[in-house]
């Protein structure tokens, strides 16, 4: 696939482009998917300053005493299924394993906890066919003969 101008001009002077993804999007997502490529050196779409500010406590609201849950803040998990390290989160570096395909990630402390304890937000950064690994069996069988013709044009 050839790049467009629009890309070639992103490639080079990416200090012009604002993501406002942070500031406007973030915020209001309990959980946050990406499955897009994320070459080095891209701007990230969250950095480890903004995992802190998006992380922190917020104010209880009324609607907050009907939901029945006291949750300290909105974002509850990300998942990184394209696993670029440090691609579009900062502060997803590693992959996640077959025994533990989750973590917690504690941004204050800026670590992680496979005990699936304590604050943070759960992610779950792995490769697609990984994924795939934890389904049943007849489920993976699905999904791969529904995947086996998109492989063969590419």
């Amino acid at each position: 696939m050839a790049e467009t101008s629009t890309e070639k001009n992103f490639a080079n002077i990416q200090v012009a482009y604002v993501s406002v993804f942070a500031e406007e999007v973030a915020p209001c997502a309990s959980v946050i998917v990406n499955g897009l490529y994320w070459k080095p050196g891209y701007p990230k779409l969250l950095t480890t300053s903004d995992a802190q500010k998006l992380l922190q406590a917020r104010p209880k609201t009324k609607s907050d005493s009907h939901s029945g849950f006291d949750l300290p803040h909105r974002l509850l998990a990300i998942c990184e299924i394209s696993a670029d390290p440090c691609g579009a989160f900062e502060f997803i570096d590693k992959c996640t394993t077959i025994k533990f395909p989750l973590f917690i990630y504690d941004e204050n402390q800026q670590q992680r906890d496979v005990a699936y304890r304590g604050p943070g937000i759960l992610i779950g950064y792995a490769r697609l066919t990984t994924c795939l690994l934890n389904l049943p069996w007849k489920l993976q069988k699905a999904l791969g003969n529904f995947y086996y013709p998109i492989w063969i044009i590419f």
